[in-house]
């Protein structure tokens, strides 16, 4: 009977210990209205989530129009997406 219990124990920590490291292992999502979960949710749902800092504004605009007709977004989000997507070294469309 004891080693009945024992394997039961066992068998708790170990689902309890692999659901911790997976949710370490994850890393931490981001927070639900953040630029960057926008980009991983929204984009992301139809292709690999954009990378920032890698395109200029001026290269974004264009890619970013053409997905207004399929991405329901506020005009805040388009813009705050189009500030975490540019490249640094651009001007955001901060107001």
């Amino acid at each position: 009977m004891r080693s009945r219990i024992a394997r039961v124990d066992l068998a708790k920590v170990c689902a309890l210990a692999a659901a911790a490291f997976t949710a370490v292992a994850c890393g931490p999502e981001p927070p639900p209205n953040t630029p960057r979960a926008v980009a991983t949710s929204r984009c992301g749902s139809c292709h690999a989530p954009p990378q920032a800092g890698v395109r200029t504004r001026g290269a974004l605009g264009p890619v970013l129009l053409r997905h207004r007709t399929r991405v329901r977004l506020t005009e805040d989000q388009w813009a705050a997406l189009l500030d975490y997507l540019a490249e640094a070294t651009d001007a955001t469309t901060a107001r």
